[in-house]
């Protein structure tokens, strides 16, 4: 294909790119796999997306549901493992911008590929980990605890700044159903991952180890990922997605005159399979034109960059939707966590699970019931969202004044539960829609692109959320200390930092819960 466009490039005096003659012989060649209607045979490619989707965020979700893991063996590590968690989303947004740039550069097959590996690294290295701990491996060197799930957490951001942005791209290229898989998978991966923790805990065996339920927690979730390799390549090799891919691939020529605008012969939105190796397709839907012209080189930085722009400014509003919603979600997040402390104190440790459970249920129902069919208006959307921020009093009830809440123990935790699942609704709603919303407002040929720059305002809404809550959380937890006898807490005023830096993490063992 390459070679083919290249080698009639030259002929810059013509309107279009290849003669006439050329480009009938190319057209025939591209429609010469023409069959049946392509059908999605029980519905088997959006059952793969769903699953893929649910890959997307399951090591941050493992990472999230390992809260008692923390306040049960390491008692300061409770501020190390929100530094874990900012960790993982500071390196996804970085990543996800160089995948946003290099979206046009490196084929798709690879970027999904070496995202998947990097989650299987992350999830292994951090299933070791606890495998050491519980032999007591770090015990003469402490302050190694801290840096190895921190390692972990910044090799699981790499991977995923890599693949969220990619996965969405490419649902973008298929019918928006797809990108709703991709979204319901998202949220399944919560419901998923509480199930395995929950299981894991209640089936321990009496007299195991106490990280046996732990082990098993992680090692499942690394099976999960494991799995989701031959399911990427069942997606790539389907002759239905290789239909989509070559209908898009068709548009991207005729939109940059590589094909006759006005051809007798066109492609209808469900007609057959055209088969070919995706990996081919992608390359070639972003192919070079030209012999050096840099007019002609769509892949330069600069022209890059300015595409993406003008991508965004088609679909702004719903990209500061996104924006908004996780920013929202991730400055209350932690909250969620020290609020179950406070309002849960008779659970212990299963305080945070249950709320991290309710949450997660209700962000997956919600994310189910979306996909009926509405009509929805951008500047709503993004104006509901801005509500959100009324969450924030809303959870302060159940925290200030740290010595008498307004709302009481006894009665807090069901009703701080009840509140927790209207945010899960609302998360899930306005995480949703406007990533269904972006690919149908964009032709064909940008499709990718504006999936790909949705999951980057995701990213930066992630950070932004979490970073701007640390200080706010690192309070709350002192001052809840004084209150709750949760976790022997001895040094957590300390940074994550002064931790490290002076070597005063507590080793297994030494951390009770004092209920």
């Amino acid at each position: 294909m390459d070679s083919f466009v290249n080698s009639n490039s030259k002929n810059d005096s013509e309107t279009n790119i290849i003669s006439g003659k050329e480009r009938k012989l190319f057209y025939q060649e591209l429609t010469t796999t023409i069959t049946d209607k392509p059908k999605d045979s029980f519905n088997l490619v959006y059952l793969s997306f769903i699953f893929q989707g649910a890959t997307l965020l399951m090591p941050f979700s493992t990472y999230l549901f390992l809260v008692d893991f923390y306040t049960e063996k390491f008692c300061e590590l409770n501020l190390l493992y929100w530094a874990m968690v900012s960790v993982i989303l500071c390196t996804s947004l970085s990543f996800a911008f160089i995948t946003t740039i290099i979206a046009d550069r490196v084929s798709l097959s690879k970027r999904l590929v070496t995202g998947h590996i990097l989650f299987i690294l992350s999830l292994s290295s951090f299933l070791l980990f606890t495998v050491l701990t519980s032999l007591g491996i770090f015990d003469s060197a402490p302050h190694a605890i801290g840096y190895v799930p921190l390692i972990s957490g910044f090799i699981s951001g790499i991977g995923s700044g890599i693949i969220q942005p990619s996965y969405y791209g490419l649902s973008s290229l298929l019918p928006p159903r797809y990108t709703q898989a991709l979204v319901v998978g998202e949220t399944a991966s919560g419901v998923i991952i509480a199930c395995f923790r929950v299981g894991t805990r209640l089936l321990k065996p009496a007299g195991s180890c106490e990280s046996y339920d732990t082990v098993i927690f992680i090692a499942l979730t690394v099976v999960f990922m494991i799995v989701s390799i031959p399911v990427l390549k069942f997606i790539y090799w389907h002759k239905y997605t290789n239909y989509w891919f070559k209908l898009v691939q068709k548009n991207f020529l005729i939109e940059y005159r590589v094909l006759d605008q006005h051809s007798t012969d066109s492609f209808d939105e469900d007609e057959s399979v055209i088969a070919g190796r995706t990996d081919t397709l992608i390359s070639e839907y972003t192919t070079t034109f030209g012999d050096g012209n840099v007019s002609r080189k769509f892949n330069g930085l600069k022209l890059t960059i300015q595409k993406k722009f003008i991508i965004f400014k088609k679909t702004w509003k719903l990209q500061l939707t996104i924006l908004s919603a996780m920013i929202i979600t991730l400055l209350l997040y932690p909250t969620f966590l020290t609020a179950a402390y406070t309002c849960g104190s008779q659970l212990c440790d299963w305080g945070p699970i249950i709320t991290l459970c309710v949450f997660t249920l209700f962000d997956f129902i919600t994310r189910w019931v979306i996909l009926i069919p509405v009509k929805y208006n951008q500047c709503v959307l993004l104006l509901l969202s801005l509500t959100r921020i009324l969450f924030i009093p809303l959870f302060a009830i159940f925290i200030f004044p740290i010595s008498n809440p307004l709302v009481s123990f006894k009665f807090g935790f069901p009703i701080f539960q009840i509140v927790v699942a209207v945010f899960g609704v609302s998360n899930g709603f306005f995480a949703s829609i406007p990533l269904m919303l972006i690919p149908t407002k964009l032709n064909a040929s940008d499709k990718e692109s504006g999936g790909i720059i949705g999951i980057f305002m995701l990213f930066i809404g992630l950070a932004v959320g979490i970073l701007l809550s640390l200080p706010f959380y690192e309070t709350v937890l002192v001052r809840t200390s004084n209150t709750t006898n949760l976790c022997c807490l001895s040094h957590v005023g300390n940074t994550t930092w002064s931790i490290f830096k002076n070597n005063t993490i507590s080793m297994p063992g030494e951390c009770t819960c004092g209920i």
